[in-house]
């Protein structure tokens, strides 16, 4: 069952309340509610994720190996260099606009790649990068360039890191390490590679960004757009007359995402089909020309719709303004097509490096509890299978009898939630928290139960 199938079945079951029908973003939000308290309950298995998490070692480069241009055919802008580089010189990074929130070490100095993206052109592999401001490109350095990757940035629906394992080299897992106790061990960031036996949140590292920056991130965070987009319905595209719209936009820069702008309104008038976007906040410089990497990503619905990026105003343009003509800018494989408000609240900026480096490239294997997105399109579904999701319209069914003032209704409702619940826990537990709840061949009458911890054994 989706949204509208959940929200219909709650509409039937409060059918001595036939008021309900009235109040349908109550009822949306009275689900979300009821799935997000469910999922924190208990360990789901349906919340546990697998990820693969490419590590890449860092890559020299010589003067000999490439020619930057800070001119380059790219934004003409101070911080955009240019990279022409041979491509049989082990260049292995494939996707060149990952390289954003990475750091390269050149001249000496350490930046951050707020931007990248690239081409290839027969034998040579082109790409661009956008350093931090405190890069001045009228004056590039010379000499050897190091890209250090230690800024990886982790899935989107990530709420909690588990487990990091080496399986491909049977190193076994890798131990997570806090700031704290970073300082404490003193982990020079300098370290040679070698082989990776720890992780860390990437936010300890220095802030790279100058407090001139609109929306400066702040302990790797970027700041929301503060106001929504201005609206207005013209003449010519494709979008539906009488149809309503929904938008707003994010910033995003060094790989992270700011969480989401106010959503903006708009219906297209008759013999209408665009929309005009104004008012949105420029991506220069408070006080400077300099670029300063970020880009706009604008988003776009129709009531209980999807939302889906619709395009990407680049950094080195100070428009504030787009005409969106219904037209589809964003293919199905560029990075994050489609969003949930819910999971961008706080943004999108949970980044981790390892230590030491690696000497070649390694695939590690994360296990991490998944956020529960919020069911906010009709056809949205919630994270348990199909045969547990009544366990919502009971939740939601019963809350609604106790404001009704229907005890027994409300009884029923309570026991229903309590059966359904319980199948969930039978089938739906992650195998350690089973042992709570259900006897298993090791924890029959009888037997003691098998601590999940061995105690130790006394000799003498």
């Amino acid at each position: 069952m989706d949204l509208q199938q959940l929200r219909e079945r709650v509409e039937r079951e409060m059918v001595h309340a036939p008021n309900v029908r009235a109040h349908r973003d109550d009822i949306n939000e009275r689900l979300n509610d009821a799935q997000a308290y469910i999922g924190g309950l208990e360990r789901w298995v349906w919340l546990d994720r697998l990820w693969s998490w490419r590590l890449l070692p860092p890559l020299t480069l010589t003067s000999a190996d490439y020619t930057a241009d800070p001119a380059g055919g790219g934004p003409a802008k101070a911080s955009t260099v240019q990279f022409d580089m041979p491509s049989t010189d082990g260049w292995e990074f494939q996707d060149v606009t990952l390289l954003a929130g990475h750091t390269i070490t050149w001249g000496g100095n350490d930046y951050v790649i707020e931007r990248s993206w690239g081409v290839s052109s027969g034998p040579l592999t082109l790409f661009y990068i956008v350093l931090d401001s405190r890069f001045d490109g009228t004056n590039p350095p010379s000499g050897d360039i190091v890209f250090n990757f230690d800024r990886y940035l982790m899935p989107p629906d990530m709420a909690e890191m588990y487990t990091v394992m080496s399986r491909s080299d049977d190193k076994g897992p890798i131990q997570e390490l806090a700031a704290k106790t970073e300082e404490w061990l003193y982990l020079n960031r300098d370290e040679p590679p070698g082989e990776p036996v720890a992780f860390l949140a990437s936010h300890n590292l220095p802030q790279p960004y100058r407090d001139d920056l609109i929306g400066v991130p702040l302990n790797d965070r970027v700041d929301a757009p503060r106001t929504a987009p201005t609206l207005t319905s013209a003449a010519g595209g494709s979008l539906n007359g009488g149809q309503e719209y929904e938008y707003f936009y994010v910033w995003v820069v060094a790989g992270m995402i700011s969480p989401p702008s106010p959503i903006a309104k708009v219906t297209i008038g008759a013999g209408e089909g665009t929309v005009d976007i104004s008012d949105l906040e420029t991506a220069e410089s408070a006080y400077t020309a300099a670029a300063c990497g970020r880009e706009r990503w604008i988003y776009r619905r129709t009531l209980e719709g999807e939302w889906r990026r619709i395009h990407t105003l680049l950094t080195d343009s100070t428009v504030t303004t787009y005409s969106d003509t219904g037209l589809q800018q964003i293919q199905q494989v560029d990075l994050y097509p489609r969003a949930n408000r819910w999971l961008l609240a706080d943004g999108q900026y949970r980044h981790y490096r390892v230590w030491p480096p690696p000497v070649t490239r390694k695939d590690l294997e994360v296990r991490y509890l998944a956020r529960i997105p919020k069911m906010e399109a009709k056809s949205d579904t919630p994270f348990m299978p199909p045969e547990f999701r009544n366990v919502l319209v009971h939740y939601v069914c019963r809350d609604l009898s106790i404001l009704a003032d229907n005890e027994r209704m409300a009884t029923y409702h309570e026991k229903r939630l309590k059966e359904y619940l319980g199948m969930m826990r039978r089938r739906g537990l992650v195998s350690d928290a089973q042992r709570h709840i259900r006897r298993s061949m090791f924890n029959r009458p009888g037997q003691r139960p098998i601590p999940l911890v061995q105690p130790p054994v006394l000799l003498g």
